[in-house]
Formats: structure tokens, C-alpha cells, sequence
């Protein structure tokens, strides 16, 4: 289940990127760090692509706030 969950919030965070809302996919991006702190090192593991895409979507938002 927490696998699920952190997978929607990553997916959450490339959606706001997508749609320019930087705060919010700041916040998504935060709360995914949290999440993926917490479950189980398989879904983590699975979860690596996404979560370095939707890393580096936000970094890309950082960088054009100037």
C-alpha cells in the first residue's frame, strides 16, 4: 500500500510540473521524499525511475524561478 500511495504522489508531482504549478509539485515532491523514506526497500527500489524523473522535473522548476 505505501508503495501505491508514494507512486501516486510522484506521479502527482510530474502532473503539477505538466500544468506549471511549482508549489505544488515542490510539495508533492517533499511529501514523496518522506513517503519514500518510510516504505519498504523493494518499492523503492521499484520506484527509482519515476522518482529520479519526477526529481529532476522539479529541479527543472527550480532553475527557471530564477
Amino acid at each position: 500500500m505505501g508503495g501505491l500511495i508514494t507512486e501516486q504522489h510522484l506521479k502527482l508531482t510530474l502532473a503539477a510540473v505538466e500544468a506549471g504549478d511549482a508549489n505544488l509539485a515542490k510539495a508533492t515532491m517533499a511529501y514523496s521524499g518522506v513517503l519514500l523514506d518510510r516504505i519498504a526497500k523493494p518499492s523503492v527500489k521499484a520506484l527509482g525511475p519515476l522518482s529520479a524523473w519526477a526529481k529532476w522535473a522539479v529541479a527543472g522548476l527550480r532553475r527557471s524561478d530564477g
